[in-house]
């Protein structure tokens, strides 16, 4: 009968340094987080000085998409028209390459 006091015991008690294991992995964790979005956002504060318009043009773009833009005629079209001239370019590019080459 005492054994199964002493496994009993045993597993509380490793019950609790897990969990003592846990919340200190946790808080790491959260302090971690907190680093990354401080980098995150002194990056994108940087990035705000160095290139006001390119945000713009961010922030517009994610609030688009945000709306529902995504599935929307336009950009479908955009995409299409977008994904050809990219071909094209790439195309262009490789074409020139081989040329060069010659």
């Amino acid at each position: 009968m005492q054994e199964q006091g002493s496994a009993s015991s045993n597993g509380s008690r490793h019950l609790m340094e897990a969990g003592k294991q846990v919340a200190n992995d946790a808080s790491n964790l959260g302090d971690s987080l907190g680093e990354l979005a401080g980098r995150a956002r002194e990056s994108v504060v940087t990035l705000m000085e160095e290139r006001p318009y390119l945000m713009l043009i961010g922030a517009a773009a994610a609030g688009y998409l945000i709306a529902g833009g995504l599935a929307s005629r336009f950009t479908r079209a955009a995409l299409g028209i977008g994904g050809r001239m990219l071909v094209q370019r790439a195309v262009g590019q490789v074409m020139a390459g081989q040329m060069e080459q010659l």
